[in-house]
């Protein structure tokens, strides 16, 4: 239960910062295009881990996969932090909104 509890605020965490990152870093004119792949992919990918996720644990067990599962989905978040573009991504001026403005609030 510590687990779940520990994933889910990691998983909340997570999600804010993504949308927050789109917002301020995607140009206006391609935020819901790259909003709709985002959903896209995660609507895709959910369900075929749900169908997955039976035959897998029938064949190694219910704990192998779950601790194959939690493996995944560190080695999976670690990984994005070798691309350097992603590393070096700071949070900038809103969209529409000059620097000189923000400074001088």
């Amino acid at each position: 239960m510590l687990a779940a509890a520990g994933a889910y605020g990691a998983i909340s965490l997570a999600n804010v910062l993504w949308e927050t990152t789109v917002q301020e870093q995607v140009p206006r004119e391609a935020i819901s295009r790259v909003i709709a792949y985002d959903w896209l992919v995660s609507l895709v990918c959910m369900p075929l881990g749900y169908v997955l996720a039976g035959p897998v644990s029938a064949v190694i067990g219910i704990g192998a996969t779950f601790a194959g599962c939690a493996a995944l989905v560190i080695v999976a978040n670690l990984a994005i932090l070798l691309v350097p573009s992603v590393r070096s991504v700071r949070r900038g001026a809103p969209r529409g909104e000059p620097a000189a403005v923000l400074e001088a609030a």
